[in-house]
């Protein structure tokens, strides 16, 4: 059986918090690592008015979730992929926290 749809959207929680954040004034600061594939998401989030200071770009490709969801019954199962984030170096890590 083949997948009906593929859609590639910006989310998480981190992100949609962060976005969220920003839009209501707060200044924020999103730190973490994505893959050339995800700069969409770094450009966004700079859009929205979020500090993306220590947003680095890795690599390897972004992490992500791939959600399947059976047509009939509404059933999920999500698959995750970390990717670049768990590439982050540690004493850089510190230097930001």
């Amino acid at each position: 059986m083949c997948s009906a749809d593929y859609k590639i959207n910006a989310g998480g929680k981190g992100l949609n918090q962060s976005i969220a954040l920003a839009r209501a004034g707060v200044a924020t600061l999103y730190a973490g690592m994505i893959g050339k594939d995800g700069i969409f998401l770094r450009d966004l989030l700079e859009s929205s008015g979020v500090n993306v200071d220590y947003v680095m770009i890795g690599d390897c490709p972004t992490g992500h979730a791939i959600i399947q969801v059976e047509k009939t019954s509404g059933e999920n199962s999500i698959l995750l992929y970390s990717g670049a984030n768990t590439k982050i170096p540690t004493d850089l890590m510190l230097h930001i926290l």
